[in-house]
C-alpha cells in the first residue's frame, strides 16, 4: 500500500488486490476517526465521484471516508497488473469487467483500511456500487464490515429490460452465443459500450448483478444478509419503475438485517445533485447512532 499526501487532510492510496489489479483512492485523514466509509462508485464512476466529495467534505470527525476506483472506473480503462511478479497493462473499466471480481477490489480496500487502524469499516455503494456492495458482504460474510449503505439501489434489470424493449430477448441470446464462443469481451451495445459478458451479467437472472436488485424477485442475496444496512433514495429518482417508497417497502419486508432502515430524500435526483449535503447528515446520523 502506497500512501501520497495530496492535500493538509486528504491521502492518496494507492493498492493491489488479490488477483493483481491496482488500485486507487482518497482518504480524508482525521485523527480522531475510528470509523471509515469505503464509497464504491456506480457504472463509469469514479473516486471523485460528487456525491463522495460531498461526503468527505461533510462527514464530521468521527467519521473518515476513503473513496476508491475500482475496477470499473470509467467505461473502458487500463489498469495495471502484476502478473508473476510482472507489470502489465489491462483493459477493463465498466464496459468490459466481470462483476463477480468486485469482491477482490471491496477485500483489498478494506485490508488497506484495517492496516491504517480503523476500528469499524462502513461499506457505502451508490448506484451501482450497492450491488457491488452488498454482493461483497453476500458472499463473503466478511466480519470486518460494521455496516452497508445502500445509495440508490436501482432495479438494473428490469431498466434495462424496458430500455431494450423488443431488443431485449434477441440481446440476451446474442450475448449467450458470444460468450459461449470466447467473444465474451466483445462490444455488443453501441448505445451502451457494454461488452457481451457486461451486458448478460445485467439481463440474466442467473447472474447475481442482475439478481440483487430485482424488486418483482426473490431478493435471495440481499435477504440472507444480518449486517446492519441503510438504504436511500431520493424522491426523484429518475431510474425507479416504481415509486420509491414501494423498494424501500419490498427490501424492509425481505431483510434479515439485525437493523434495516430506509429512508427518501425529498427532490433528490439519481446522482443526488444539490442535496449530497443532506445525504451526507442522514448517512452521518445513522451512523452514529449505529457506531458511537
Amino acid at each position: 500500500m502506497n500512501i501520497t499526501e495530496i492535500r493538509n487532510n486528504i491521502d492518496f492510496i494507492q493498492f493491489s488486490t488479490k488477483d493483481g489489479i491496482r488500485l486507487r483512492g482518497i482518504l480524508s485523514r482525521k485523527s480522531t476517526a475510528s470509523a471509515c466509509i469505503i464509497f464504491v462508485h456506480g457504472m463509469g464512476g469514479t473516486m471523485f465521484t460528487p456525491v463522495a466529495m460531498t461526503m468527505l467534505e461533510k462527514l464530521d470527525k468521527k467519521i473518515a471516508l476513503f473513496s476508491m476506483d475500482n475496477r470499473g472506473f470509467g467505461d473502458i480503462n487500463s489498469f495495471v497488473e502484476i502478473c508473476n511478479g510482472k507489470k502489465r497493462r489491462k483493459r477493463i473499466g465498466t464496459c468490459l469487467e466481470r462483476f463477480e471480481d468486485c469482491i477482490y477490489d471491496l477485500d483489498a480496500a478494506i485490508s488497506a483500511m484495517k492496516r491504517l487502524g480503523f476500528k469499524r469499516i462502513v461499506l457505502c455503494g451508490h448506484s451501482t456500487g450497492c450491488q457491488k456492495s452488498l454482493f461483497y458482504q453476500y458472499k463473503t460474510r466478511d466480519k470486518r464490515v460494521s455496516a452497508i449503505i445502500l445509495i440508490a439501489p436501482c432495479d438494473d434489470y428490469n431498466i434495462n429490460k424496458k430500455r431494450l424493449g423488443k431488443k431485449f430477448r434477441r440481446m440476451k441470446n446474442k450475448a449467450s452465443f458470444l460468450i459461449s464462443n470466447g467473444l465474451g469481451r466483445r462490444i455488443i451495445d453501441p448505445d451502451s459500450g457494454f461488452s457481451a459478458q457486461r451486458m448478460d451479467s445485467i439481463i440474466n437472472l442467473k447472474r447475481p448483478e442482475a439478481r440483487l436488485f430485482d424488486y418483482e424477485g426473490r431478493l435471495r442475496e440481499f435477504s440472507s444478509v444480518k449486517t446492519p444496512i441503510l438504504a436511500l433514495f431520493g424522491s426523484k429518482e429518475e431510474n425507479a419503475l416504481r415509486p420509491v417508497s414501494k423498494y424501500l417497502e419490498i427490501l424492509d419486508s425481505k431483510s434479515s438485517s439485525k437493523r434495516f432502515c430506509g429512508l427518501i430524500i425529498e427532490g433528490a435526483n439519481h446522482s443526488f445533485d444539490g442535496k449530497a449535503a443532506e445525504l451526507a447528515k442522514s448517512i452521518e446520523s445513522w451512523i452514529n447512532q449505529l457506531l458511537f
